[in-house]
């Protein structure tokens, strides 16, 4: 598994995409963890989505470099679409590519 890595989140009540974002893995404690999927300081729309359905995590592939997570990250959001332009369910406010390494 490469460090960089692309998730999704999910509401728990209908299984419906509301988020794709990009993360890198921390080694913390000889513990590979998913800290940037797993923060919860988000924004207010998406606190109040997972407070009324509740949320599911999945991590959906890893890539070798940031490049190839942010191609991924688009690729992905481009695919299921966002909500503010009518053209899917996802919340994300920007098309990918950018964030947190």
């Amino acid at each position: 598994m490469w460090r960089h890595y692309i998730y999704i989140h999910f509401k728990e009540s209908d299984g419906v995409p509301f988020y794709v974002g990009k993360g890198a893995m921390r080694v913390r404690q000889k513990t590979n963890t998913y800290e940037r999927a797993c923060d919860p300081n988000r924004n207010n729309h998406w606190k109040n989505i997972v407070n009324k359905h509740g949320l599911v995590i999945n991590i959906i592939m890893s890539c070798k470099t940031d490049e190839e997570a942010q191609k991924q990250e688009k690729r992905i959001i481009l695919a299921i679409g966002r909500l503010d332009f009518g053209t899917g369910t996802l919340i994300n406010k920007t098309d990918g590519g950018e964030g947190h390494a």
